[in-house]
C-alpha cells in the first residue's frame, strides 16, 4: 500500500507541473524565484517499454516516471552559492531516490571550489539525474559511481580547457578523483583500493561517445549517432581481456518535439543481444 501510496503522490506532483503557467515551463532552466534563489532546472518525463522475449515470444512491460528539481541559492554575493537537487523514479520494480548538496565558492575567473554530497569529475560525465537524459542513461553511463562526500576544485581557462581534482569518502575510505576537460571532451579517472577507474566522453550536437574501464577489466562503451531523422545506438561492454561480451544493445530512437505543448521525447525500438530480447518504448518529458 506504500508503494501505491508514494506512486499517487508522485503522479500528482507530475500533474501540478504539468500544470504550471506556460511562461514558467518555457523558462524550465534558470528561473528566478526570488532575488536570490533560482530555479536551475526542473524536470518530469515518463517512460514505457514493451518487450518480447526470446523465442517463446513472452512478452512483460516496465515503466519509468522521474520527476526532479535542482536550486540555486546566492549567500550574499553571486560567487557563494548553495546548489541542491532532488529526484525520484518510480519504476515497476522499485524506488529511486537521488539527492546532492554542495557548496560552491567562485573565488577567481576561471576557479571553482565545491563541498558538500557532490558529482566526482566522473560522475560528471553521467548526466544530472533532473534532466532527461539520466532517466535513458546508457549501461557504460551506469558503469560510472554516482556522487559521494567530498571536495573538489576546479580550473577553466578561456579557451575552454580545464581540470578537476576532488577528494571523496567512498567504500570507508578517501579516495583522490582527478579529470581533464576541454570544450566537449571530459577525461576522468580514480583509483580504489589499488584499482583504477576511467571514463571518458565527447559528445557534439547529437554525437555522443562514453567508455568506461573499471577494476574488473570491463571495457562499456555506448555511443549515440545522427541518421537522417534518427538517432541510432549502440551500447556494449567486453570483459575478461576482450574474450567475452557481457552486455550488447543496439537501437534505434525517433526523436519528436511540440515547442508550444512544451514536450519532447522519441519512439524507440531495440534489441538486447545477450538476452535475446526486443523491445519497443515511448519517452514523453517537459
Amino acid at each position: 500500500m506504500s508503494r501505491v501510496n508514494q506512486s499517487l503522490k508522485t503522479f500528482g506532483l507530475a500533474l501540478m507541473i504539468v500544470g504550471l503557467p506556460k511562461y514558467a515551463l518555457s523558462q524550465i532552466e534558470d528561473l528566478s524565484i526570488t532575488d536570490d534563489v533560482s530555479l536551475a532546472r526542473l524536470y518530469c518525463g515518463i517512460s514505457g517499454d514493451t518487450y518480447v522475449i526470446g523465442r517463446s515470444q513472452t512478452h512483460r512491460s516496465s515503466v519509468s516516471l522521474h520527476v526532479g528539481a535542482m536550486i540555486y541559492q546566492e549567500l550574499g554575493t553571486e560567487k557563494v552559492l548553495l546548489r541542491a537537487f532532488g529526484a525520484m523514479r518510480f519504476t515497476n520494480d522499485e524506488t529511486k531516490s537521488f539527492t546532492g548538496y554542495e557548496l560552491i565558492v567562485r573565488p577567481l575567473k576561471g576557479w571553482e571550489g565545491r563541498a558538500g554530497v557532490l558529482a566526482t569529475p566522473a560522475t560528471l560525465i553521467r548526466p544530472n539525474p533532473t534532466t532527461w537524459q539520466s532517466q535513458v542513461e546508457t549501461n557504460a553511463q551506469k558503469t560510472i559511481l554516482g556522487g559521494r562526500p567530498g571536495s573538489r576544485v576546479q580550473y577553466k581557462s578561456e579557451l575552454g580547457v580545464g581540470f578537476r581534482y576532488g577528494l571523496y569518502f567512498q567504500n570507508e575510505e578517501f579516495v583522490h578523483h582527478a579529470g581533464i576537460f576541454y570544450k566537449q571532451f571530459s577525461l576522468a579517472a580514480y583509483q580504489e583500493n589499488g584499482h583504477p577507474f576511467f571514463a571518458a566522453k565527447w559528445s557534439y550536437e547529437n554525437w555522443e561517445v562514453v567508455a568506461t574501464y573499471n577494476q574488473y577489466g570491463t571495457l562499456s562503451t555506448s555511443m549515440i549517432a545522427p541518421i537522417h531523422d534518427y538517432l541510432v545506438y549502440t551500447d556494449l561492454s567486453v570483459s575478461n581481456d576482450w574474450e567475452q561480451m557481457s552486455y550488447a544493445v543496439i537501437g534505434v530512437r525517433k526523436p519528436f518535439e511540440n515547442k508550444a505543448l512544451l514536450l519532447r521525447g522519441f519512439i524507440s525500438l531495440n534489441y538486447d543481444a545477450m538476452e535475446n530480447r526486443a523491445w519497443g518504448g515511448v519517452f514523453l518529458h517537459l
